[in-house]
């Protein structure tokens, strides 16, 4: 059974990072109110912490912990059906494990900031150890390999896409994986990083143009997942957050600068810039997020904006706290979404917020969960389920 889901009005297969690639639940009705003790249906602890989203399959939730664990739950009642770990020595063998070293990482990020990704029959998991392993949904492992090392010395933290068939991975270079058995199809050389000061950290986002299966890279690329080829170049830069796509338009926001570029319909066409806008000077950790003709995007420092999505202009920008203190510079990780009529987002205060849309600023509720709070939250039905340090929570009925 392959998932497939809709991103702006182009199909794609997998469930992954918020779950679409949007953070957009539309039709969910989650609390606005919760905490460890209020309207909790279950908590289930974590042997170990993960910033990875959690990804909903079926009856399952598969979630990460450190250093390279994959973890199925039972959606039901939060228990822990399997837990899996992939070393290194499992990949290739301790003497070659041994000649790769020690990875770097940094504090924060960790071995497990990657989401896994999932077609309905299997899970993909991208670990900053640089393995990749795929196991059907009762935790047979299907198959693990090495893609290559990452250098960085903050670790890797880019999910794994699955587009045209391909389960796309970025570590060091955008490599095109063999969902059956793993095996390397194509390498695009283009998408290596240049070096440590330019490393980017951001996953790809799978659309459609026509008929085509694309990737659209942070490095404002356009890439045809079936052989690797690069259609378009240069559409913007980013180095944090992913490209959000919705109808066709490709947002991208970075520091001091955001952008909008329509894609064109066929590949034969070209894509059009419908507009840039000056953005705070401060990096974005966290994804943006569309609804209702308005682009919301919140900083590393915790500035939260709302941008007219047609014409780029900031509508509002709201200075929240959301770290420990105010000289806390690494403020927010999580990516934004849409729960029905609420937004919500994650700090490293422990603080979930919940913001109404619109144009105007308005605070609906600050609820308290965990402190270090750097997951996205996902969303289902009536349910919100967060990965927290200690445990993986379901709020809701």
């Amino acid at each position: 059974m392959m998932v497939v889901f809709s991103i702006g009005g182009a199909l794609a297969a997998g469930v992954g990072f918020r779950t679409d690639g949007r953070g957009h639940y539309p039709d969910a009705a989650p609390p606005t109110q919760f905490a460890p003790e209020k309207n909790v249906v279950w908590a289930a602890p974590m042997p170990a912490w993960s910033n990875a989203c959690p990804v909903v399959v079926g009856d399952r939730i598969f979630v990460c912990a450190e250093p390279d664990r994959l973890i199925a739950v039972d959606k039901a009642t939060g228990k822990i059906l399997w837990t899996k770990a992939n070393p290194l020595t499992d990949a290739v063998g301790a003497e070659k494990a041994a000649a790769v070293g020690k990875v770097k990482t940094h504090p924060h990020n960790g071995y497990t900031s990657a989401t896994p990704v999932s077609d309905g029959e299997r899970v993909f998991a991208v670990f900053g150890n640089g393995v990749v392993a795929a196991y059907d949904l009762e935790g047979k492992r299907l198959w693990i390999r090495f893609v290559e090392k990452p250098v960085h010395q903050w670790g890797h933290c880019a999910s794994p896409v699955l587009s045209g068939g391909r389960l796309l991975v970025h570590i060091e270079t955008l490599v095109a994986l063999d969902p059956k058995d793993g095996s390397e199809v194509w390498r695009q050389p283009a998408e290596k990083w240049v070096n440590q000061r330019q490393k980017q950290w951001g996953s790809c986002a799978a659309t459609r143009i026509g008929d085509v299966d694309v990737v659209v890279t942070i490095a404002g690329r356009v890439i045809r997942a079936s052989d690797g080829e690069i259609l378009f170049r240069d559409l913007a830069r980013v180095q944090y957050s992913t490209p959000l796509i919705v109808d066709g338009v490709v947002y991208f926001i970075g520091a001091k600068q955001g952008s909008a570029v329509r894609l064109p319909k066929t590949v034969e066409g070209k894509p059009e810039v419908l507009w840039t806008t000056t953005t705070v000077k401060d990096r974005y950790y966290a994804s943006p997020l569309l609804h209702d003709g308005v682009l919301y995007a919140i900083t590393r420092r915790g500035h939260f904006s709302a941008f007219d999505a047609k014409t780029g202009t900031e509508i509002y920008q709201q200075k929240l706290l959301l770290a420990a203190t105010e000289k806390e510079s690494n403020a927010a990780y999580a990516s934004i979404s849409l729960a029905g009529k609420a937004l919500y987002f994650a700090g490293m205060d422990g603080s979930v917020m919940v913001v109404k849309p619109g144009r105007t600023y308005e605070e609906i509720a600050r609820n308290r969960v965990e402190t270090a709070l750097r997951s996205t939250p996902v969303f289902e039905g009536k349910r919100m389920y967060l990965r927290a340090p200690g445990h993986l929570y379901c709020f809701g009925k």
